[in-house]
């Protein structure tokens, strides 16, 4: 899930008037399966109870006063639809409660991908290059073309405009672990840990483990449940993993 990134704010920014434009597939790695395997050890239901909600991307557009001067840029309405795209597809495999809702998130984020690219292209306000990097990485989820290189993009953009950022780093991190990269990942997801960031405790476990560290992959997650104990789920995956139950490697699943 994406976090932090809600700002009740509206971006001054001239918007034309072709938002409509259209925006490789990636490697899949295992590890982007262990709660569906975890869940279903335990024997609880995968099933997303939220339907995704129904959005009218037009509702970016704040029009301008006067008439043919463009419009600005409703950063509100994008966060909402930003955080509503996270709730169901910020993680690997997408959870929807039909394959209709599946459909509409796919076009909005398809929508989004390209108004925004034809919005502001090379060069968007650095309000937005987490925003965008989260949403490319939400429709490499989706499996939608281009949302891996659109989330690639965007990360190196925002880490350009500032390499400490605690969320940036957690947030590439997650989207390189979740790319078949978890060795890459690692030094992100580190120093997000180091900056407080404390999901990144899992998002390093579950790196570890598909490198075959189990002893690091537990030492991160128990560390997590330290700082986090309200979240049962990981209970469940220390316990297979210490069982023996679950051992996830690139490309494959025992």
């Amino acid at each position: 899930m994406i976090m932090q990134l809600n700002e009740n704010e509206r971006l001054g920014i001239r918007c034309p008037h072709h938002w409509r434009s259209p925006m490789r597939r990636s490697k899949r790695m295992a590890i982007t399966l262990v709660w569906a395997l975890v869940l279903a050890s335990l024997g609880a239901s995968t099933a997303w109870a939220v339907p995704y909600g129904n959005h009218d991307v037009r509702q970016l557009v704040v029009p301008a006063s006067k008439p043919g001067a463009g419009g600005s840029f409703n950063l509100a309405y994008f966060d909402r639809m930003l955080s509503d795209l996270s709730a169901h597809a910020g993680n690997y495999p997408p959870q929807f409660d039909s394959p209709g809702d599946m459909q509409r998130a796919q076009r909005d984020t398809r929508q989004l991908m390209g108004m925004l690219h034809a919005a502001f292209g090379k060069s968007p306000p650095d309000a937005l290059l987490l925003r965008m990097a989260a949403l490319g990485s939400i429709g490499h989820n989706l499996e939608i073309t281009g949302g891996a290189e659109f989330a690639q993009t965007h990360f190196e953009r925002a880490l350009r405009a500032n390499a400490d950022d605690p969320l940036v780093n957690y947030h590439y991190g997650s989207f390189l672990a979740g790319s078949a990269r978890p060795r890459e990942a690692l030094p992100y997801l580190q120093k997000a840990r180091d900056k407080g960031v404390t999901p990144a405790l899992y998002a390093i476990g579950l790196a570890q483990l598909s490198l075959g560290d189990k002893s690091s992959a537990l030492a991160a997650l128990n560390e997590y449940m330290k700082r986090n104990p309200s979240d049962q789920r990981v209970r469940g995956l220390v316990d297979a993993i210490r069982g023996g139950k679950l051992e996830i490697q690139v490309g494959r699943v025992k």
